[in-house]
């Protein structure tokens, strides 16, 4: 739910990137920003009686609040996946807190590195959001099972971006570790919960190895002689 009706919001991050002035980046996010309420608005005056479920549904399954049950085959997200996992293993407070924010950093620090061209050449545009809206979906405290389709087409654009090898690997990556686990050659009960969850991740973490890999080798050009 989480994903797919958040993701026009995503979308506009992407016309912060192109080279423009500040006010014309400004008047699209209000813009973008503005019609999404529309839609919102318009959908509360003609199902009113469906919008204090809606904002409740919303409001109400926050972690930590009483209404929240995360985590497991239909609510496959990264925080219920960790907290969990540590719990299983006998870890709490602070220690599952503290991993999630070195997962977080961790994957900030990489998607600067992919997209500011450190590692290799400078992503285009529309590689570099699909990469930030990857990262964001992966930390997305609920994941309904439909919700990771909206991956693929942002797998494909920063994939084929980086390059063909890197693009068919996190293909396979997001479709061999959950078929595994499906197929109970990684006998894991908890981990099966998390499958899609693990695929998408599995794919995210190829993309990231292979923008520095891949691109890592192209040449760069040359200076100009004098």
């Amino acid at each position: 739910m989480a994903s797919i009706k958040l993701l026009p919001l995503f979308g506009l991050l992407g016309f912060l990137i192109p080279p423009q002035r500040s006010l014309g980046k400004i008047k699209v996010m209000v813009s973008g920003i503005g019609a999404f309420l529309l839609v919102h608005l318009a959908n509360a005056a003609i199902f009113p009686r469906w919008m204090p479920s809606y904002l409740g549904q919303i409001m109400g399954r926050l972690p930590g609040h009483g209404a929240y049950h995360g985590g497991g085959q239909y609510n496959q997200n990264t925080i219920d996946f960790v907290t969990g996992g540590l719990d299983k293993l006998g870890f709490v407070y602070p220690l599952p807190e503290f991993a999630l924010g070195c997962i977080g950093l961790g994957l900030g620090y990489s998607l600067a590195l992919a997209c500011s061209g450190r590692t290799g050449s400078r992503l285009s545009s529309a590689a570099s959001v699909s990469m930030a809206v990857l990262v964001l979906l992966l930390l997305l405290f609920r994941q309904k099972n439909y919700a990771f389709v909206t991956l693929i087409p942002f797998l494909l654009t920063a994939g084929f971006e980086i390059g063909p090898w890197t693009a068919y690997g996190a293909l396979l990556a997001s479709v061999l570790l959950p078929a595994m686990l499906v197929s109970h050659t990684i006998p894991s009960p908890y981990l099966l919960d998390y499958d899609q969850l693990l695929g998408a991740w599995a794919a995210v973490l190829v993309l990231l190895a292979g923008s520095s890999l891949e691109r890592g080798g192209e040449a760069k050009p040359l200076p100009l002689e004098s």
